[in-house]
C-alpha cells in the first residue's frame, strides 16, 4: 500500500500546523515531508546481518504467537495479530499526523539513550526491525507514539511536540481498549505502551491519570500471565526465550510503576509480594528474590534486577507505613513492627555489602541506572527510619531509638547528596523516575536536622546542593520542579531561613533562587 505525494505533503503540513504555535526557535522551518508509508521510512538502521547484539534473535524467520498462562497471546513482533484487522495506515496518517523521519529518528535516539536504560522492556534493534516489518500493527502504533511523547518530554528541543504526541498515544491506546470486546488490548506492546504513558503522566505531575494508567498496565500484564511466567516450570516451550525475557522485563516495569505510584500516593498497590526470577536460565544463571534476601553473594544481579529488588523493598516499607494496627509498635524487642523493621534494615545493608563490582557506585558516572540504584537504596533507608522515628515518638519510646534512626537518615541523605553531586553535567544526564522523590526525601532530612539542637555544619550546604539538582532536573522533568516546590514549602514551614542557590556548575539563570510566595 503506497501513499501519494499529495497525501505525504498533507500529512507533514497537518503535523506542522498542529505544533506550529508551540515550536520555539524556528524548529517548524526544519519540518520536512514524510517519505514512506508509515512516516518512518528514510531512517537508516544499517545492515541487520552485520550488527552484533547481545540477544541472538536477528533472523529472518516469522515470529509466532506465544503462550501466556495457557492462552494464545500475540507478541508485539508477531505477524499474526489474533486475526484483527489492522488499521488503515493511510487513514491513520490522514487523521493523526506523525513527525517527519528526521524527527522520528532523533526521538528514538533520545528514548533509547535517556529513558530506555531505566526500563529495558525490549531490545532496540528488534524494535527497529518490528516497525519496518509491521508499521501498521495497531499496538505498535500506540507504542511508537508513547515512545515519541516520552522522548520529546525529556528534551528542551522537542518538548513542544510532547503534548500532541501524548494525546495521540492515549487515543490509539484507548482505541485498542474500546474496540471489539477488549481483546485487542491483549498484547505485550499494549502493556509497554501504558507503562510509557503512565511514565509521561507521572513526569508531568498528572497523578490521577498516571495512577489509572499504571492500573491498566498492571491489569494487562496480569491478563497476559506475565506475573506467572516463572511459575511451575518457567516459560512455555512454544515461546522464544527472548520473547519470554521481554515479557519478564515488562512485568518488572509494571511492578516498578505500581510501587512508585503507591509510594507517592500512599495508596495500596496492586501487585502483592512476588518471588520471580529476573533472568531465564536458558542463557545465563538467574537470581531470585530468595537469593537476594539470603546471606550470599549477588554476582548475578544486573542493574535492572537490582532496581526491581529496590521496588520490592519500597513496597514492603510502604506496607509497614500503611499498616493501621502496627502490631507490637510499643515493644521494641519482640513487637512485629520492629521485627519487620529490623528485617528490612538488615536486607538493605546486606544488599549494600554484597553488590557485585558492576554495580559499584563508582560506575554511576558511566551508567545512570547504577547511580540511581544507590540513590534509591539510600532513600529506602530514609523512608524506613523516618517511619521508625514517627512510631518511636508516638509511643514515647527511648529517645535513643529516634536518635539512632535519625543518624541513619542523615548519613543516607548525605550519601544521596554526594552521589548526585558527582554527576558532571546534570543538564544532559538521564533522569530516573524516582529522582525527584529521592532528592526531596534527602532534603527533608536536612531540613529536619536544621531544626534540631545539634545541627550538622554541612546540612545547609547539602540542602542547597539538593535544591540545585532538583532545579536543574526540573528543566527536563516537571516532577522534579514539583518536588522542589514542596521543599520550598517545607523550608518556609520549618522557618530555617531563606535559601539562595549559588553553585558554579549550574546554569547562569540558576545563580539566584527565589523561594515561593507562601
Amino acid at each position: 500500500m503506497s501513499v501519494s505525494g499529495s497525501e505525504e505533503e498533507g500529512c507533514a503540513a497537518e503535523f506542522a500546523a498542529r505544533v506550529e504555535k508551540q515550536f520555539v526557535g524556528g524548529v517548524t522551518e526544519n519540518l520536512g515531508t514524510s517519505e514512506g508509508d508509515n512516516g518512518s521510512e528514510g531512517i537508516e538502521f544499517g545492515d541487520w546481518e552485520d550488527v552484533e547484539i547481545d540477544w541472538n534473535l536477528l533472523d529472518n524467520s516469522q515470529f509466532s504467537p506465544i503462550e501466556y498462562a495457557g492462552r494464545k497471546i500475540t507478541h508485539w513482533l508477531s505477524q499474526d495479530s489474533l486475526e484483527l484487522q489492522p488499521f488503515n495506515i493511510i487513514q491513520r496518517q490522514a487523521d493523526d499526523p506523525v513527525p517527519p523521519p528526521h524527527v522520528q529518528q532523533d526521538l528514538y535516539q533520545i528514548y533509547f539513550r535517556q529513558v530506555h536504560p531505566f526500563a529495558p522492556m525490549f531490545d532496540e534493534l528488534r524494535f527497529y526491525k518490528a516497525i519496518e516489518r509491521t508499521p501498521d500493527h495497531p499496538p505498535l502504533i500506540a507504542l511508537r507514539y508513547s515512545i515519541w511523547a516520552l522522548a520529546a518530554n525529556t528534551t528542551v528541543e522537542h518538548r513542544a511536540l510532547a503534548p500532541t504526541l501524548y494525546d495521540l498515544a492515549r487515543k490509539h491506546a484507548d482505541d485498542l481498549e474500546t474496540k471489539g470486546r477488549g481483546e485487542y488490548v491483549l498484547s505485550l506492546a499494549s502493556a509497554q505502551c501504558w507503562y510509557l504513558i503512565a511514565s509521561y503522566e507521572a513526569s508531568n505531575v498528572f497523578y490521577i491519570k498516571g495512577w489509572m494508567s499504571v492500573g491498566k498496565c498492571v491489569r494487562i500484564v496480569q491478563m497476559l500471565g506475565l506475573h506467572q511466567l516463572d511459575v511451575n516450570g518457567g516459560a512455555s516451550q512454544n515461546q522464544n526465550w527472548v520473547e519470554a525475557e521481554e515479557g519478564r522485563r515488562t512485568f518488572w516495569a509494571s511492578h516498578l510503576a505500581d510501587r512508585f505510584a503507591s509510594t507517592l500516593s500512599k495508596r495500596p498497590f496492586i501487585f502483592q509480594d512476588v518471588d520471580r526470577s529476573f533472568d531465564d536460565d536458558k542463557e545465563e544463571a538467574g537470581i531470585s528474590l530468595d537469593q537476594v534476601t539470603a546471606t550470599q553473594s549477588l554476582q548475578g544481579l544486573s542493574p535492572y534486577a537490582a532496581t526491581a529488588v529496590v521496588s520490592v523493598i519500597f513496597g514492603r516499607s510502604l506496607q509497614q507505613i500503611l499498616s493501621r494496627k502496627r502490631v507490637g509498635a510499643s515493644d521494641v524487642q519482640n513487637g512485629d513492627y520492629w521485627k519487620i523493621h529490623r528485617y528490612l534494615d538488615n536486607w538493605i545493608s546486606h544488599i549494600f555489602m554484597t553488590l557485585p563490582p558492576q554495580l559499584d557506585v563508582c560506575r554511576g558516572i558511566q551508567d545512570a541506572t547504577v547511580l540511581f540504584l544507590h540513590i534509591k537504596l539510600h532513600t529506602a533507608i530514609v523512608v524506613l527510619h523516618q517511619s521508625a522515628i514517627e512510631i518511636a515518638g508516638s509511643h514515647f519510646l527511648d529517645p535513643n531509638i529516634r536518635n539512632k534512626s535519625f543518624r541513619r537518615c542523615l548519613v543516607s541523605a548525605q550519601e544521596v547528596k554526594n552521589i548526585i553531586s558527582s554527576i558532571p553535567d546534570m543538564r544532559s544526564f538521564p533522569i530516573d523516575m524516582w529522582a525527584g522523590y529521592c532528592l526531596q526525601s534527602a532534603a527533608s532530612v536536612f531540613i529536619q536536622d536544621m531544626t534540631s539542637y545539634n545541627v550538622s555544619s554541612n546540612s545547609p550546604e547539602n540542602l542547597r546542593a539538593v535544591m540545585v539538582a532538583l532545579k536543574t532536573f526540573g528543566m527536563r522533568h516537571t516532577m522534579c520542579s514539583w518536588f522542589l516546590e514542596k521543599v520550598e514549602l517545607d523550608i518556609s514551614q520549618a522557618r530555617v531561613g531563606q535559601l539562595k542557590i549559588q553553585d558554579s556548575r549550574t546554569l547562569e539563570s540558576f545563580a539566584q533562587f527565589a523561594p515561593l510566595d507562601i
